[in-house]
């Protein structure tokens, strides 16, 4: 997906962008739901609405970021979601970080300097910061994506609402700043290749936190920022320099650190 926002980022503004991957993972839910028969009802609304809320702040950011930095970079950051959600679980609920969990913290939040330093913070730090912003709202959008997966719910379900706030979200505030950018095929495609990768990679990440233990789920999404320094020197030649290679190392070695630490989390009940 990042690779396809990265080549339609000339032709459409942010906004834009998150408004047509939204519309289209409406469009491809609809139709999962259609064919495997499931309900799009819910009695869980509000937590829908809080993971879609999130979840639409974090895509923005992220969105806004990606084409501003290199794609290792900027999929770091978005990672850095367990660390914030560890923190701010010390802070808002009292919880006792361990030495273990203290030192994981340390190592990511440490990394998240390093990599926006040579992300360009002298010259260009908005986009920087915006990533990491992104990922401390990810952190919360998976939260309730997990929450999601305990109350039962459904894949499907977590996913088109997600989408549908999205395209609601992004459209009205499209209206409000002024018109949509002329779609010519080349940008067509491109669209249609960011919809349908964002909405396979959602069903993937979704089933996964369902599922599976949300350690393991969320330390093997770490993989991501792998698959992006590749994309990126593939297509841009793209590749950070030392200190970022280790803000990057450091993020994922924290990130995962902290997702192992937490002993909080259980497994889920098996949603429909």
């Amino acid at each position: 997906m990042g690779v396809f926002v990265k080549f339609a980022a000339p032709l459409f503004n942010t906004l834009e962008l998150v408004f047509y991957r939204s519309i289209l993972g409406c469009v491809f839910t609809l139709a999962a739901a259609k064919l495997w028969r499931k309900t799009l009802l819910t009695k869980n609304f509000r937590v829908h609405l809080r993971r879609s809320g999130a979840g639409f702040v974090s895509l923005a950011l992220f969105f806004y970021a990606l084409p501003k930095l290199h794609m290792s970079a900027a999929m770091a950051l978005l990672q850095t979601s367990p660390l914030f959600l560890a923190a701010l679980a010390a802070v808002f609920l009292r919880e006792k970080i361990n030495p273990p969990l203290a030192a994981a913290l340390a190592a990511g939040f440490a990394g998240m300097l390093l990599v926006l330093r040579p992300a360009g913070m002298e010259e260009n730090w908005l986009p920087g910061l915006a990533a990491a912003a992104s990922g401390a709202a990810a952190g919360v959008a998976y939260f309730n994506i997990r929450r999601l997966g305990l109350l039962n719910e459904g894949g499907i379900r977590t996913v088109f609402y997600f989408a549908a706030v999205s395209t609601i979200l992004s459209a009205a505030l499209i209206a409000a700043g002024g018109e949509f950018s002329p779609v010519n095929l080349t940008g067509a495609l491109l669209l249609l290749a960011v919809g349908i990768t964002a909405t396979a990679g959602q069903f993937a990440l979704t089933r996964g936190l369902h599922y599976g233990r949300a350690a393991v789920a969320s330390a093997l999404m770490y993989a991501g920022v792998v698959f992006a320094g590749i994309f990126d020197y593939i297509f841009w030649g793209g590749i950070p320099d030392a200190a970022a290679w280790a803000g990057i190392a450091l993020i994922i070695g924290g990130g995962i650190g902290a997702v192992f630490c937490d002993r909080r989390r259980v497994p889920a009940k098996t949603p429909d």
